[in-house]
Parts: C-alpha cells; sequence; structure tokens
C-alpha cells in the first residue's frame, strides 16, 4: 500500500478520501431520489473505512538482519521504522529497514506457530 509508506503520503490519501467524502455529501444532499441517496451513502462508507484504516496503528513487521524478527505498531511505515529505530536503539541487534511490512493474519499464525 503506497499510500502507507511515508506519513505525507498517508496524510496526502487521508485528504483525498476527505475531499471524495466531502463530495459525496454535497451529492447525497442535492438528490431526493432514494437509489441514489442508497448508492452514495454506500460510497460515503466505504471511503470512510479506507480513511478510519489509513489513520489507525497496524502491526508492522520487520526483521533483523542477524535473522528473527518483531513487530511494532503505527500508522505508516515511516512511523514504525522511527519507532523501531527508538526502542531498539541500545541493542546490538540491526534493524533490515527493507523488511517491513503489515503483519497479516497468515503472517501472524506463521510467526506465533513458531513459539508452539
Amino acid at each position: 500500500m503506497k499510500h502507507l509508506q511515508t506519513t505525507a503520503t498517508r496524510e496526502a490519501f487521508e485528504a483525498k478520501v476527505i475531499s471524495r467524502m466531502e463530495s459525496l455529501n454535497r451529492a447525497w444532499q442535492s438528490t431526493t431520489d432514494e437509489a441514489d441517496r442508497a448508492n452514495f451513502n454506500d460510497m460515503y462508507n466505504a471511503l470512510n473505512e479506507q480513511w478510519l484504516y489509513a489513520r489507525t496503528s497496524k502491526e508492522w513487521l520487520f526483521n533483523w538482519k542477524s535473522g528473527g524478527w518483531n513487530s511494532i505498531y503505527a500508522a505508516d511505515r515511516e512511523q514504525a521504522l522511527k519507532k523501531a529505530k527508538a526502542e531498539w536503539k541500545n541493542s546490538n541487534l540491526v534493524i533490515d529497514e527493507d523488511s517491513f511490512r503489515i503483519c497479516t493474519p497468515e503472517d501472524h499464525k506463521q510467526l506465533m506457530s513458531l513459539f508452539y
């Protein structure tokens, strides 16, 4: 998801979604046709879900260059990298910056299976 790579791209994506939501709201207000209003509601709700997802923290997985993995919560990749660097700055472990990715349910199940 390119719009979740940096804080700037995430914020630009959020602004674009908000603009689309405002347009849909104006279109909804300008019509009395129930089918159109239902359609606008569906589109608005889908955009609202995208906006909420972009704003909320997600679990980001990353690897150590020496092997192994860890996770951190952040809204975008840039924030996740900053948080991980701050959290592990006094460690001898080196973060593989290219390995950051959003944790999927499949990732979580697979990685947790390593513990039991």
